[in-house]
C-alpha cells in the first residue's frame, strides 16, 4: 500500500512537515492524534493517545503487513510478535502505581508498553510521565539519607538491589529528578564500551551540580575498551565478591568536569539546534476564545479585587466543559473538553462548585487541584505536568497565579520569567490554554495597561494575550477588555458581564467601557464617597447586633462595595471580630459587632488577634491618658510596631493603627495596600 492510499482511508488529514496528521480511527479522536509518515518502504503510524499500530490498522480493515512494501519487512514485523519475553521491568510513580513497563525479549530486544485499563497494553508511551526505575524505593531510601547507585540498565539495578543498595538506572535520567540526589553521593556504573562511557559521562554532567559527590566506576577499566557489547557490573559480580566491588568504588576518584566542561554542563549537544525555515510547517493558531484566549499559549486575566475575575474563570470553564460558544467569538463553538482549575483562595465546596452549579456546568468535565504547590519546584512541576497529561484539559485556570510561584520575588524579571516560560512550555506541549489570574497594583499603572498588573513586566511580556477586567465607577458596569494580543489584532470589543443574585451573565451587546476608563484613578471625592458608603453600610448591617462575618462580606459584595472599603470601614467604626461556637464538635464561626460599653465587658470566646487591625484598647481594664490611647497594645507577632493615633468618625473612640514595612521597602500602616507594589501590609 502506498502512503497516499493509506491516508485516503483517514479523516481530517493535514500535511505536517514530511508527513501527515489525521484523526485516529482506533478511538474517538477529536484532536488529530495520528501521525503518519513514510520511511523507506514502510508507512510509520503513531497515535499520540496511545493506540498501537495493530489496533489502528484493524480499525481501517487492513493488515499490519500492508504498511510494508517489502514482504521481508512485513515478515520481520510479524516475527517480532513471536519473540520470547524474558523480563518485565515496572516503572511506577511515587505511590507505586505502574505507569509503564520496559519489556526485554530474547533474542535481545526491548519494547515499552503501558496498561490500557482493559487488561492489555498500549505499545506507545506518548503522554506518559517518565520516571526513574524503582522510583518509590528510591524516594523512600533517599529520605533515610542513603547514597544512590546508578546503572545503565534495569538488570544491573536489580542485581545491586540484592546487595541492599539503593539502585536505579541512569541511561535516560532526567534533570527533573535531581532533587532525589540533593546532598547524596552518587555512584555511576559505566558499561565497559564506547557507548557506556558516553552514557555515564552524560549522566554525571546532569547530576554533578546537585549531588554531594559523583563517581564514575568502570569495573573493567584495566581491559581494552570495545566499541560495543562491553561488560557491566553484573558481569563483574559473577566472578568477584561484593566486598571487591566496594573496594573498586572506594579506589575510584570523584568525577570532575574538564577545565572548559563545567561551564557547559547544561549543554546536551555541541551545537545549538538550527532548522531551515523552509522545512518548518506553518500552523494556524487554534483559539479557545478568538481573539481573546489562544490554545497552546499563556493568557493573563487581571483586575482589581472584587470585580469577578474568579467568576469569569468559572464561566470560561463552563463554556469549555459544555462546548458552548463564548460571546463575540470569531470562531466556531468550542468542542466540549476537560478543564483543570487551580483555586488557592476560594473554597471548592463553598464557592467554586456553587458558582459552577449556578451556571449549570458539566461538572464531569471540570477538575480541580485541591492543594497549593510551587511552579518553581521541579518536583511539583513534574506532578503538575502528570496531572495535565492524565486529564488532558483544554483549559487550565490558575487563580490567583502568584499563589503558585513559591514565594519568589515576582517584581524581579529574573525570578518571574523562568516560571512564565514553564507555563508556556506546558501549554505548548499539552496543547491547552493556560489562564493566570492576577491583581492590579493600587495605582493601576497610573492609567498605563502595560504597568497596571502586579509583578514584573516579564509576566505581561510572556503572555500572548492579556485581558483586563474592570468597572465603570460611575455606572457600575463591568466588562473585559483586551490590552495585548501578539497573535491577532487586538480586540476593539469590550465584553460586558453582570453578577446578580449569585449568578453570572454575559451581556448580549458589547460594552462601551474602555481600558482607559477601567484604569482611571478615582478622584478624592469619589474615594471619600466610597468610604462613606461602606461605613454607612457596615453601621446599618450591624445596627441590630452581632452577625456572621461571611454574611456581611457577601452583602457588601452584592452591594458593589469592595473588600478594601469594608476593611477601612471596620477600622473607622472599631468593629470587633470574634469567634463563637465549636461546642460539642461544632464549627467555630467568625462574627462582627459594633463596639459598645456592654460589649467591652462581654466575655467573648476568641478575639481575632491574627489581624492587628482588630486590636483595640480595652477601656475597662487599662488606664487611659489624655490622648485616649490604651497604655499597652499587645503585638501578637512579638515584633516592634509603632502605634499612631487617628480619630474615628464619631470623634470619641480612638482607632489604633500599626506602622509596618512592606517587603518592597516602602512603609505604611498594617492592613493598608502598599502604594508601591500593591501588596497588603502585614507585620513581619
Amino acid at each position: 500500500m502506498t502512503l497516499q492510499e493509506f491516508i485516503s482511508l483517514l479523516k481530517k488529514v493535514r500535511k505536517n512537515g514530511a508527513g501527515y496528521t489525521a484523526l485516529c480511527p482506533a478511538h474517538d479522536d477529536q484532536q488529530r492524534s495520528l501521525s503518519v509518515e513514510e520511511s523507506g518502504s514502510r508507512i510509520l503510524v503513531k497515535c499520540f493517545a496511545g493506540c498501537d499500530a495493530q489496533t489502528i490498522v484493524s480499525a481501517l480493515g487492513i493488515r499490519l503487513k500492508d504498511l510494508f512494501a517489502d514482504p521481508k519487512q512485513s515478515k520481520a514485523a510479524s516475527n517480532f510478535q513471536s519473540k520470547k519475553i524474558v523480563a518485565v521491568y515496572d516503572y511506577a510513580d511515587e505511590s507505586g502505581e505502574i505507569l509503564y513497563q520496559n519489556v526485554r525479549y530474547e533474542p535481545k530486544d526491548f519494547r515499552q508498553r503501558k496498561p490500557n485499563g482493559a487488561g492489555g497494553y498500549h505499545y506507545s508511551l506518548n503522554g506518559t510521565r517518565r520516571v526513574p526505575y524503582r522510583l518509590p524505593e528510591l524516594a523512600e531510601a533517599v529520605r533515610r539519607g542513603a547514597d544512590v547507585w546508578l546503572c545503565e540498565g534495569e538488570k544491573d539495578a536489580d542485581v545491586l538491589k540484592g546487595s541492599d543498595l539503593v539502585a536505579t538506572n541512569h541511561k535516560n535520567w532526567q534533570a527533573e529528578f535531581n532533587y532525589l540526589l540533593k546532598g547524596r553521593k552518587a555512584v555511576i556504573f559505566q558499561d565497559h564500551d564506547r557507548a557506556g562511557e558516553e552514557f555515564a559521562k552524560k549522566a554525571a554532567k546532569m547530576i554533578f551540580r546537585d549531588a554531594k559527590a559523583v563517581k564514575i566506576v568502570d569495573c573493567f577499566s584495566n581491559e581494552p575498551l570495545p566499541d560495543k557489547h562491553g561488560k557491566d557490573v553484573s558481569d563483574y559480580l559473577q566472578t568477584h565478591g561484593f566486598d571487591e566491588l566496594l573496594e573498586v568504588v572506594r579506589n575510584t576518584p570523584d568525577w570532575k568536569p574538564l577545565d572548559n566542561e563545567e561551564t557547559s554542563l547544561q549543554c546536551d549537544e555541541a551545537n545549538l539546534k538550527v532548522v531551515c525555515l523552509s522545512d518548518v510547517e506553518a500552523e494556524e493558531i487554534e483559539w479557545l476564545w478568538k481573539p481573546f484566549i489562544p490554545v497552546g499559549e499563556f493568557t493573563i486575566i487581571e483586575g482589581i479585587e472584587g470585580l469577578g475575575k474568579s467568576w469569569i474563570g468559572c464561566a470560561l470553564a463552563c463554556a469549555v466543559a459544555d462546548g458552548k460558544r463564548l460571546p463575540f467569538s470569531d470562531d466556531q463553538p468550542i468542542e466540549a473538553s476537560n478543564v483543570l482549575m487551580l483555586s488557592a483562595e476560594d473554597s471548592l465546596s463553598h464557592t467554586v462548585k456553587p458558582r459552577l452549579l449556578s451556571m449549570q456546568a458539566n461538572l464531569d468535565r471540570i477538575f480541580a487541584l485541591d492543594e497549593v504547590f510551587s511552579l518553581d519546584n521541579p518536583k511539583d512541576l513534574i506532578r503538575f505536568e502528570a496531572v495535565i497529561a492524565e486529564y488532558e484539559p483544554k483549559l487550565v485556570i490558575i487563580d490567583p497565579l502568584f499563589s503558585y510561584t513559591g514565594g519568589k520575588n515576582l517584581n524581579q524579571e529574573s525570578d518571574s520569567r523562568p516560571i512564565a516560560r514553564k507555563l508556556i512550555a506546558i501549554a505548548q506541549r499539552f496543547d491547552c490554554a493556560i489562564g493566570g489570574v492576577r491583581h492590579l497594583g493600587k495605582a493601576k499603572g497610573n492609567g498605563d495597561a502595560r504597568a497596571a498588573g502586579l509583578g514584573s513586566v516579564a509576566w505581561r511580556a510572556s503572555a500572548r494575550s492579556v485581558l483586563l477586567v474592570g468597572r465603570d465607577e460611575e455606572t457600575g458596569e463591568k466588562a473585559i477588555c483586551q490590552t495585548k494580543n501578539n497573535l491577532a489584532e487586538e480586540s476593539k470589543i469590550a465584553v460586558g458581564f453582570e453578577i446578580e443574585n449569585g449568578k453570572f451573565y454575559w451581556k448580549a451587546e458589547p460594552s462601551r467601557l474602555t481600558k482607559e476608563k477601567m484604569l482611571a484613578q478615582p478622584k478624592d471625592g469619589e474615594i471619600k464617597a466610597e468610604q462613606t458608603e461602606a461605613t454607612s453600610f457596615l453601621r446599618e448591617a450591624l445596627r441590630d447586633g452581632e452577625r456572621q462575618s461571611k454574611d456581611i462580606e457577601k452583602e457588601a459584595k452584592e452591594a458593589g462595595i469592595t473588600q478594601y472599603a469594608v476593611r477601612k470601614a471596620r477600622a473607622i467604626l472599631n468593629v470587633e471580630s470574634f469567634k463563637k461556637g465549636g461546642n460539642f464538635g461544632g464549627e467555630r464561626v467568625w462574627f462582627m459587632r459594633l463596639p459598645s460599653l456592654e460589649n467591652a465587658d462581654a466575655d467573648t470566646e476568641d478575639v481575632d488577634s491574627s489581624d492587628p487591625r482588630l486590636l483595640q484598647s480595652n477601656q475597662s481594664n487599662n488606664p487611659t491618658y489624655s490622648n485616649s490611647l490604651a497604655e499597652e497594645v499587645e503585638n501578637v507577632f512579638n515584633q516592634h510596631l509603632q502605634p499612631a493615633q487617628t480619630t474615628s468618625s464619631n470623634g470619641l473612640v480612638p482607632n489604633i493603627r500599626m506602622k509596618a514595612d512592606c517587603k518592597c521597602g516602602a512603609d505604611g500602616f498594617v492592613g493598608e495596600t502598599c502604594g508601591k507594589c500593591g501588596e497588603t501590609l502585614i507585620p513581619f
